[in-house]
């Protein structure tokens, strides 16, 4: 009964649904700034039938959908999928979908090179900074400012060791087909995609489906036997606390690839794991570490530790393969801002532009009056418009990617935050 009431509601809200004077479903779509979407476009239409079909179909056979959301429950369940306290509590929790026709295609493929040339053009910024050029020497502080001077120290040398070192992986965020909301080297749910994708295809069949059933782990199993070398190599996944079960399912997946997969918590590197002659070994007595993935952490809060270091050391003399690299720039949004900063866009192409939202680093005083695309706002000016601010966090270990996001229209807690921790002297 009650699923059929949100079966009605939902059936509800999309026949209310109009892309010109309601073109937001859910807070965070902005379709009236996404082109792509609009009604006259094959995209856009091909996203409402697919809904209409959906509903449609859903009210006329509520049973049907349960019975289907209930396969995919008991899936996640048995593979320890994302759950909320309890394992019993798997949850079928997703953004909203979009369709990607063979016409876009191409565009897919064009532009997933330019997110490791916006790196490539990042590292280099940020390279020339540190060597201290000319009308650069704000760039440091935009991604260090938060780090003590031994934090600092282990991020120049990474940076500089390897400055053209890039992830081999990258997960893009996406609304619609092409409309950035940012990049990550982290696949950090690796586990948890890995259990969606296999009990939704348990509940659903192929349809719609792209790669094998299999794809994450396989995949990720084929990169780390080629860069290592070895047909079994010995992986380490770092893993925070709450992702202890996904982290390893994943694992034992990538155990079926042929791949010794261990998982060791963050924040318990120290008794994991050794240090001999420069290697890292697994526990005081066992085998050496090849490849060792890791989750909010790089070389500033990697310097904190003395396991931390000897990783830092290990990488640097190349016996042991840290994936991402520990730069942090891959680990923050800086650099979409250095895009569009005009002290710095000469270094960004126009193409890598394209894919890059117009992005802009809150000032440190709240008064200050800074560059929001063609207009000059201040901080307190921006409540009431349609921008977003990222709310970093206080805390770098977890780096400095978004702790939450706000939207300026209704909401300027991210502002209020965000200037708290400013005046704190963050």
């Amino acid at each position: 009964e009650t699923f059929g009431e949100a079966l009605k509601t939902v059936k509800e809200m999309f026949d209310g649904w109009d892309l010109v004077s309601s073109p937001s479903l859910v807070p965070w779509a902005r379709t009236d700034l996404d082109t792509k979407l609009d009604e006259k476009t094959v995209i856009g239409r091909q996203i409402r039938e697919w809904n209409r079909q959906l509903i449609e179909v859903s009210a006329a056979d509520t049973a049907t959908v349960l019975r289907c959301c209930q396969t995919i429950q008991a899936g996640l369940q048995a593979r320890g999928g994302y759950f909320v306290g309890d394992p019993s509590q798997a949850l079928q929790i997703s953004p909203d979908y979009f369709p990607i026709s063979p016409a876009d295609l191409p565009l897919v493929e064009g532009n997933g090179p330019l997110v490791w040339e916006f790196w490539k053009q990042a590292l280099q910024l940020y390279a020339d900074s540190l060597k201290g050029k000319s009308g650069l020497e704000w760039v440091p502080a935009t991604v260090e400012g938060p780090l003590r001077s031994e934090q600092i120290m282990a991020q120049r040398r990474i940076a500089s060791a390897h400055p053209t070192v890039l992830p081999l992986f990258a997960r893009v965020d996406l609304s619609s087909i092409w409309f950035l909301v940012e990049i990550q080297e982290r696949i950090g749910g690796m586990g948890l995609v890995q259990s969606y994708q296999e009990a939704i295809r348990e509940a659903t069949g192929t349809a719609g489906m792209i790669g094998p059933i299999g794809g994450l782990a396989e995949a990720f199993a084929e990169v780390v036997k080629a860069v290592t070398g070895r047909s079994t190599p010995l992986v380490v996944l770092v893993c925070p606390t709450g992702y202890e079960v996904e982290q390893s399912f994943f694992a034992q997946r990538l155990r079926d690839q042929g791949i010794e997969a261990f998982v060791v918590q963050r924040d318990g590197m120290e008794e994991s794991l050794t240090v001999k002659e420069s290697f890292i070994f697994l526990g005081e007595n066992g085998p050496r570490v090849d490849f060792l993935y890791r989750r909010e952490i790089n070389a500033a809060t990697m310097s904190l530790t003395p396991i931390g270091e000897a990783i830092i050391e290990a990488v640097l003399a190349k016996k042991i393969i840290v994936e991402p690299p520990l730069n942090m720039i891959y680990d923050c949004k800086t650099p979409m801002a250095w895009a569009w900063d005009p002290r710095s866009r000469d270094f960004f192409s126009d193409a890598v532009r394209t894919i890059i939202t117009p992005t802009v680093l809150m000032p440190s005083r709240g008064f200050d009056r800074f560059p929001v695309g063609d207009r000059r706002y201040s901080l307190n000016e921006l409540v009431g418009k349609p921008y977003v601010v990222k709310y970093g966090g206080e805390n770098i270990v977890v780096g400095l990617g978004g702790r939450a996001v706000y939207n300026t229209r209704d909401n300027d807690e991210g502002i209020r935050r965000g200037m708290a921790e400013v005046c704190r002297g963050h």
